[in-house]
């Protein structure tokens, strides 16, 4: 994957600077800049019993808010594997998950955020979900250029079996109407 890994290290390292009204242009790592957010746990479509309980739950386990790696540290105490970052549009949402694949790509992740560095991360936009696109490789490999880089499918599902891949997905919320979100919902799961 080291070609791969370099690849992803250049594409997604730096912040964009376009729309910045100067004529200086210096990239700028988004490890140097990045600010740790806060998140704040909770429920929403729990009966009035059932979202008491939870409360109870994340306050007794100091769940109710924390940064990403005590996040991280709370998924592998409780053996969960996924993990749905909510947030206002402009929140930081993408910038974490970029954040997190510089980190392992960087070999900082256990120090910053919580997670193996022998992590291989994959960073795939959900906005290049589209009609016709059947197999979960297939948007991996137009997100990321898995083929470009010699990474097959079967290479691929294999690191996701053995648990050696970390996705980050980003846009659900960018996925159109409810309809294409509830569909693209159902393919994923």
């Amino acid at each position: 994957f080291s070609e791969y890994l370099k690849y992803a290290l250049g594409e997604y390292r730096h912040i964009p600077s376009c729309g910045f009204e100067t004529s200086f242009r210096h990239p700028v790592k988004l490890e140097q800049v990045y600010i740790n957010l806060h998140a704040h746990i909770g429920s929403v479509d729990y009966p009035v019993k059932g979202k008491e309980k939870l409360e109870s739950f994340y306050r007794r386990e100091e769940l109710s808010s924390m940064d990403i790696k005590g996040a991280f540290a709370a998924l592998k105490r409780y053996d969960v594997k996924d993990m749905i970052l909510l947030g206002d549009p402009g929140s930081g949402k993408t910038t974490l998950l970029k954040y997190i694949l510089i980190m392992i790509l960087l070999a900082k992740a256990e120090a910053a955020v919580g997670v193996s560095s022998t992590l291989v991360p994959f960073f795939i936009p959900l906005r290049m979900w589209g009609p016709g696109m059947t197999d979960f490789y297939h948007l991996a490999d137009k997100a990321c250029l898995l083929s470009r880089f010699a990474v097959t499918e079967d290479i691929f599902y294999e690191l996701c079996k053995n648990g050696k891949a970390l996705l980050l997905f980003d846009g659900l919320d960018e996925a159109g109407d409810k309809d294409k979100r509830r569909k693209l919902i159902t393919w994923l799961e």
